[in-house]
């Protein structure tokens, strides 16, 4: 029997974000693996965005609907709009032969990956309806097994049959297959006239996408003369003549988990080493009159906030906040990719003969400009502050409005809000201004500090924690910033968590740096 889930969503400017929220939880319930899980929410993202940019007139009401079984899974998403304008969904092939400057990519992607795509107009609904065939649990691999004697090659098809088998009695026809098509996992006898297996382990090794690949000798030699030999040879195993079936599966299943376990490892360090480029310390005392506590969590894989701080003359400084959308390690990139953009944007801006308070709205439309051009598969949030004694502009382009936090402890959202980046070829930037009595605070955060898909007294509950977090008596500013810390790393990492906070000080002469 199948799973449904239908929620149904008011348009406005900051759908893309809301769909894939309410999405992101349902998914977790799903079969579907966690690259296919992130593969859906690219689609929605992607749809989303071309409802905004190319739906005339743009629909009221959007029904997004998630279904699965044990072999399918399907989105539909429904809207009462017009027609998405000038919608072509070419095959991939073709707009990669294309010239450069061709659209449509993101949808051809869609195309690609999906079992299906198709978009239906009509009344008094349009429908977008994607599918995807979920992966089976017991993971099928794609094996390339090596040996000149026929019956042994044959014993091995029928021990596993299951997985998908590329066999070859010829080490040097092998070669030549494998120099353009890649494997789970290669096996091979050692002992083989046209090549022996030393020899044509030595030949894989000179094929690039195979480095990792692992490897498993068949031999009836001694287990001592080989064991010798898997070192120097990179073998990740062998399997001694003649072959039993159980322990066949067993060496391949486990070579097939250890090299898994390394690529997760590796994968985690590389996520690890990006983040912490994306999210640096700040000094508390960067700007004279404020003080600012930054505090962060990072998901377990992928995840998309960066934040940068700029000091535009010795008493005005830039924040810019940023949460791409994304849970996966692309994320994490095209975090890295958008900070690039903005710092140079931020470097830029100090040439012209802006006043600091035009800072939010020259970095929204450069930045904005960057998307259209060279970062058009970025979708993300940005909150743009410039901040002066007397003071602070604000430019929020999708992101979750930031609170005002009184010297009572009483939060107010400051709902300035502006279109996403990167929907709009050249939209007018104008930003907002607040201006903080001493003692008051401004949070600036993203949406893994406070929303709970799908659960709104949970989420009730978070924001009034938090609120008490700021209308708690501390003995000293160490005090709160420790609480503060605990409360944020104990949230639950599905996604990234941003967190600035800045506190009105009495005007002091202090002269602030980064740390």
């Amino acid at each position: 029997m199948g799973i449904a889930h239908t929620i149904n969503f008011n348009f406005d400017l900051d759908l893309p974000r809301k769909l894939r929220n309410a999405a992101q939880m349902i998914l977790l319930q799903s079969p579907l693996s966690v690259s296919q899980q992130n593969l859906v929410l690219l689609a929605i993202s992607e749809i989303s965005a071309n409802y905004i940019r190319h739906s005339h007139p743009t629909p009221t009401q959007i029904t997004l609907k998630l279904d699965w079984s044990s072999l399918d899974f399907t989105l539909t998403l429904d809207d009462n709009g017009g027609k998405i304008a000038n919608l072509e969904i070419n095959e991939l092939d073709e707009l990669l032969n294309a010239d450069l400057q061709t659209s449509g990519y993101g949808l051809s992607i869609l195309k690609d990956q999906f079992d299906q795509c198709t978009y239906h107009v009509g009344t008094p609904k349009n429908q977008w309806r994607l599918k995807l065939q979920t992966e089976n649990k017991k993971a099928l691999y794609k094996i390339a097994i090596i040996d000149d004697d026929t019956v042994q090659l044959s014993l091995l098809e029928l021990y596993l049959q299951e997985h998908e088998l590329c066999l070859f009695q010829s080490p040097l026809d092998a070669f030549q297959w494998l120099k353009n098509n890649q494997v789970d996992i290669i096996i091979s006898d050692i002992h083989m006239s046209e090549l022996d297996g030393i020899s044509f382990r030595e030949h894989i090794s000179a094929i690039t996408h195979l480095a990792i690949t692992p490897f498993v000798f068949l031999t009836g030699d001694s287990n001592e003369s080989l064991e010798n030999g898997i070192a120097r040879f990179n073998i990740d195993d062998f399997i001694l003549k003649p072959i039993q079936k159980n322990k066949l599966i067993s060496v391949i299943d486990r070579v097939l988990q250890q090299r898994k376990s390394i690529e997760q490892q590796t994968h985690k360090l590389l996520d690890t080493d990006i983040k912490s480029k994306l999210r640096h310390t700040v000094h508390e005392e960067i700007l004279d009159g404020y003080l600012i506590s930054t505090f962060t969590q990072s998901a377990d894989i992928g995840g998309g906030d960066c934040w940068h701080f700029e000091k535009l003359n010795n008493c005005s400084l830039g924040i810019t906040l940023c949460d791409v959308m994304g849970h996966d390690l692309k994320s994490s990139f095209n975090a890295a990719r958008l900070l690039g953009a903005v710092q140079s944007s931020s470097y830029h801006f100090q040439s012209t003969n802006l006043e600091t308070s035009d800072y939010p709205s020259y970095l929204c439309d450069t930045t904005n400009h960057w998307l259209n051009l060279a970062g058009n598969d970025v979708l993300t949030t940005m909150l743009t502050l410039s901040i002066s004694n007397e003071s602070i502009n604000i430019l929020n382009t999708g992101g979750l409005p930031p609170y005002l936090v009184t010297k009572e402890g009483t939060l107010a959202s400051l709902p300035f809000t502006a279109p996403l980046l990167g929907l709009f070829g050249s939209p007018i930037f104008e930003s907002n201004q607040c201006v903080l009595k001493d003692g008051e605070r401004l949070l600036l955060f993203t949406d893994g500090l406070v929303e709970i898909a799908n659960d709104f007294q949970a989420e009730t509950d978070r924001l009034q924690t938090l609120q008490s977090l700021f209308n708690t008596p501390y003995q000293d500013r160490k005090d709160m910033r420790d609480t503060i810390s605990e409360f944020v790393t104990l949230l639950p990492n599905i996604d990234d968590i941003s967190l600035i906070v800045i506190e009105k000080q009495p005007h002091k002469n202090l002269a602030g740096k980064f740390a």
